[in-house]
């Protein structure tokens, strides 16, 4: 849950950022490519008519028919030919990166009298070049498709996907050094802990954990890392039943994968060291585990 929640709060500071960017900027990305595309569409409404001897005739307004869908009016008659290469011209010079297409239909009429596509320009393929002029009134739609375009060149989307990296890496950070924290707290208590019990009378003996020793009288052990750690469990749970699966985890799980014959070699050592005070020692449980019995 609480991954979740910080998850949501970093959503929700990248909407705001966003919606501060395009504030602050006074742009909307969608106005901006209506812009482009009606200057576009205007340019080669002029260069048409230019070429056709017509210096005189004005240019309606470029209308958006619908979202990313321009339709240019010609009264005059322009070369049909000349179109593809106008119109491509004109929209790389206004930096319209987007996939298009364009169809050509009378005025007010809905049958499509020519069109081509982008892929077909590309392929030097467009169909009825050089067979006839456009010699009527004349609708030139014009189609984008901004799903193909390389939104990385949009600088507001550049600020976005930034803000996002920034976001995502702090979120990161963030939940590293909260958790590592944690760990710091947690050890820093175990420490105390272990400072003040740093000795633990088990019958006679005396275990001393920090130093890894256990005294019976005169008498000195030096414990290994793994026995004494196997020995301060049970002596945290003495006289409780510990099940050998509970015993692998809680004190080998931190150190790698251990197998239960490993852990049946470290009783053997430890029953050795202990035999010394019949007082204490470890039981095993058939089909359970072990119990270190303490005689209190």
């Amino acid at each position: 849950m609480k991954n979740i929640a910080i998850c949501a709060y970093f959503i929700a500071a990248l909407i705001t950022i966003d919606c501060i960017i395009v504030r602050a900027s006074g742009v909307n990305p969608e106005e901006l490519f209506a812009e482009r595309a009606n200057l576009a569409l205007r340019q080669v409404g002029h260069q048409l008519l230019t070429l056709a001897a017509d210096t005189t005739s004005s240019i309606p307004p470029v209308e958006e028919v619908s979202p990313y869908k321009y339709k240019l009016q010609l009264d005059h008659a322009f070369n049909y030919d000349t179109l593809p290469a106008l119109l491509h011209r004109a929209i790389i010079a206004h930096r319209i990166e987007e996939n298009y297409h364009v169809v050509i239909k009378h005025c007010n009429g809905d049958e499509i009298v020519l069109g081509y596509s982008l892929q077909s320009l590309s392929n030097d393929n467009v169909a009825c070049q050089g067979r006839e002029d456009v010699v009527s009134c004349s609708d030139i739609f014009v189609t984008f498709f901004p799903e193909v375009t390389d939104t990385s060149s949009n600088p507001l989307f550049s600020n976005k996907l930034g803000l996002l990296g920034i976001l995502l890496i702090s979120g990161l950070l963030f939940a590293f050094f909260r958790k590592k924290r944690g760990r710091f707290n947690e050890n820093k208590n175990l420490s105390t802990d272990a400072h003040e019990k740093t000795t633990i009378q088990l019958g006679n003996y005396k275990f001393n954990v920090q130093n890894q020793i256990l005294q019976l009288n005169d008498r000195t052990f030096e414990l290994t890392f793994r026995e004494s750690k196997l020995l301060h469990y049970f002596a945290e749970h003495a006289n409780q039943v510990q099940s050998r699966q509970s015993l692998i985890e809680n004190v080998w799980e931190d150190e790698g994968v251990m197998v239960g014959r490993s852990l049946d070699v470290f009783i053997s050592r430890l029953r050795k060291i202990l035999k010394a005070d019949e007082s204490v020692q470890i039981k095993t449980i058939h089909g359970v585990g072990y119990r270190l019995e303490v005689a209190t």
